[in-house]
């Protein structure tokens, strides 16, 4: 019998044809890892002489640094005296400043205080002058008509008023015991005047003016006083 002859597919091949290379490619990597890296040459180079004395180069006396934990402590010292220093230089110019403002705030205080009592001064005496100026004492006649009793003071009327304001005022009082006028009332029926100027003197004059005192008068006794301006 005549035996039959394999034929490999195109997978198969492509299959073996990569394993050959990847066989190939891990034995050349496994040569190149192992293989030995030839020695470093080196050279020693000597550029002085053979009797050059070392012993030179070493310091002759030792060098004492300071400690920097003390440098910087003296150092922080140093600034924080100073910066206390400068902080009470300035308080001290920040206080004196503010006494001369209080200081010169005062003196202008005092000064403004005299210019008001002065011109307050000045004010009230002008006023007074000119009601001294325009007040006068008009002429006129007080009669008072009260029971059983008699005048201790009766005020003189102070009236402003033109001199063509002229007529007879009474005045209802009422007097307590102790001879005090506690009302006094324009009694228009019994008055020949009208002007406001003469009734309000009257009425004032009326108040100001005190009798004598009665035990056995009546609490409240009535009475009129007249004035008779001309």
């Amino acid at each position: 019998m005549k035996s039959k002859k394999y034929r490999l597919t195109h997978l198969e091949k492509a299959l073996i044809i990569s394993l050959i290379i990847e066989l190939i490619i891990f034995v050349l990597l496994f040569q190149i890892g192992f293989r030995e890296t030839p020695p470093e040459q080196t050279y020693t180079v000597n550029f002085t002489d053979e009797n050059f004395d070392f012993e030179e180069l070493k310091p002759k006396e030792a060098i004492e640094l300071p400690e920097i934990n003390d440098a910087l402590k003296n150092r922080i010292q140093t600034n924080r005296a100073s910066n206390m220093l400068q902080e009470d230089k300035s308080f001290e110019e920040f206080r004196k400043q503010q006494e001369e403002k209080i200081k010169t705030f005062e003196e202008k205080r005092e000064e403004m205080l005299k210019m008001q009592e002065q011109i307050s001064s000045d004010k009230s005496e002008k006023k007074d002058k000119e009601q001294k100026e325009k007040r006068f004492t008009g002429r006129s006649n007080i009669q008072y008509f009260i029971k059983n009793r008699f005048d201790v003071y009766i005020a003189n009327p102070l009236y402003t008023c033109p001199d063509d304001m002229k007529g007879l005022v009474v005045i209802n009082v009422e007097i307590d015991r102790e001879g005090n006028v506690l009302s006094a009332k324009y009694n228009k029926n019994k008055s020949t005047t009208t002007y406001e100027c003469l009734i309000e003197s009257a009425i004032q004059a009326a108040k100001e003016s005190f009798f004598n005192s009665d035990e056995t008068a009546p609490a409240l006794q009535k009475g009129m006083i007249t004035y008779n301006f001309y």
